[in-house]
């Protein structure tokens, strides 16, 4: 049922046989069917010829693993919609997508899914995590006992029960007929001086795609007592149970969570949650105080390109006096007469990153060309 129209001479040079039938359909308005190796229908370009001549194929598309299934249902609905393609599924359990429609609509379908397939960007971050820490500990005076047994020695010979510490440990003053002694055994002249400093460096490497979070710790796990039994443990007729303690495990030190966003060839920007946790010296009921220091920030940074995103100072200082009241307040040798002690402790934190592209994102590579001809004439793949 070929209708041919008007004859008419076509001549074509330096072309190949598919070049050469694609100019041919569009000469004659027709389109060709292929049967075999040697063997093939030309028709008349219609919509009704389309849908009866042109074959229906089903083709299958593995998908790699690493794609989700969010994306997968979003990558699979862009190609049904642009290409008009009559039926698609995924099978979860191959983890492959199925495409069925016209081959002419069949094959750019395929060559359009592989394209949106290409791996996502991939970044690594070079991280470097510095702490110094220095404490000073000063401490001189005259530590004097709060009480001062005093002693009468008139009669020495009976009292020397009574002496404490015996007469080497006494102040003696009195004179003539009374002599008293106080008890100084405990009083100390004392001065000292610690001095201690501490550097941390951590240098680490992360590797993660565009849009997928990654956490790093540098650290270690430390028990914490969440519940225990504090009542006596000396029980005469056995019935009490005493139940054991229980622990929960606390991530001490660095955790830092980063999720990269590319942008182009040379911009990347970065989701970042840091925190640093470490062993205060105060404790509650036995269970030690953990001091905490956390950071949630956006930021955009180029490519290679080192910047400081957290940094922390912290500087405290502690004086303490003690003495007897009124004679350690005493102008001029009131310092000397009493208890002085100073501690002075300086903290430094700094987070540094430096995020470098490893592979660009889709849309910086080279894609192909696909010609799937015009909407009421599409290419039939030869």
């Amino acid at each position: 049922d070929y209708r041919p129209g008007s004859p008419f001479r076509f001549r074509m040079a330096q072309a190949d046989y598919r070049e050469a039938l694609r100019a041919l359909e569009a000469a004659t308005s027709s389109f060709v069917v292929i049967l075999g190796e040697r063997l093939f229908f030309v028709v008349n370009e219609s919509q009704q010829k389309r849908t009866e001549m042109e074959p229906a194929v089903t083709i299958t598309v593995p998908v790699p693993e690493p794609v989700n299934p969010q994306e997968l249902v979003a990558l699979v609905g862009a190609v049904q919609q642009s290409l008009a393609i009559e039926k698609a599924g995924w099978d979860s359990q191959r983890n492959v997508v199925v495409f069925r429609d016209r081959i002419s609509k069949i094959v750019p379908a395929r060559q359009l899914f592989e394209d949106l397939l290409r791996p996502k960007a991939e970044v690594e971050l070079e991280i470097e995590f510095l702490e110094v820490a220095r404490s000073d500990l000063t401490g001189f005076g005259l530590s004097l006992p709060a009480s001062f047994p005093a002693v009468s020695l008139t009669r020495i010979l009976n009292n020397i029960p009574a002496i404490p510490s015996g007469i080497a440990g006494l102040g003696i003053f009195g004179g003539g007929q009374s002599l008293f002694g106080i008890g100084l055994a405990n009083a100390e002249l004392f001065a000292s001086m610690t001095r201690s400093s501490g550097q941390t460096l951590l240098r680490s490497q992360i590797r993660s795609l565009d849009g997928q979070p990654a956490t790093f710790h540098a650290g270690e796990k430390f028990p914490i007592l969440t519940s225990g039994y504090f009542g006596p443990a000396d029980f005469s007729d056995g019935q009490v149970y005493t139940p054991p303690p229980s622990f929960t495990f606390e991530d001490l030190g660095l955790t830092l969570k980063a999720t990269p966003r590319v942008h182009g060839a040379e911009d990347v920007s970065l989701d970042l949650e840091a925190e640093f946790k470490v062993l205060g010296a105060e404790a509650v009921n036995g269970i030690p105080v953990i001091s905490n220091r956390k950071l949630s920030s956006k930021v955009r940074l180029q490519q290679g390109q080192w910047a400081l995103v957290s940094g922390l100072m912290a500087l405290n200082e502690a004086r303490s006096i003690s003495g007897i009241a009124g004679v350690a307040t005493l102008p001029l040798i009131g310092p000397l007469l009493r208890r002085n002690d100073t501690t002075r402790e300086n903290r430094e934190v700094i987070l540094l990153l430096k995020p470098r592209l490893l592979r660009l994102p889709p849309d910086q590579a080279a894609t192909r060309t696909l010609r799937i001809g015009s909407e009421t004439r599409p290419l039939t793949p030869l």
